[in-house]
């Protein structure tokens, strides 16, 4: 995995979604995910792989990668999960489901 993990980029709170602005705010979470490397997680284009039989070695790669590790894609799924809820003012009084 990434030995130093890149920040999650945050909007101002001014841009962050509030429950108005909904295509404004997914045209922007978009654009940041694409830099990212991580928009076909959010899309759902890029399947979560097998879990490795036995001692598979690992490796790492870089996003967008077509064929990431489990490890790489549970991590970077992960990143895509923050660029959204972190995006957000209040996601549980929004209803947004925050167990994975």
């Amino acid at each position: 995995m990434t030995s130093n993990p890149p920040s999650v980029p945050l909007l101002p709170d001014g841009e962050k979604f509030d429950g108005t602005r909904f295509p404004g705010w997914q045209t922007q979470i978009y654009a940041l995910a694409k830099a990212c490397g991580v928009a076909a997680y959010l899309d759902g284009t890029l399947p979560e792989p097998p879990t490795p039989a036995g001692n598979t070695p690992q490796t790492t790669s870089l996003p967008p990668d077509p064929t990431p590790s489990r490890e790489e894609w549970t991590y970077r799924d992960a990143q895509a999960y923050a660029l959204v809820v972190l995006n957000v003012k209040n996601p549980v009084g929004l209803g947004m489901k925050l167990d994975g």
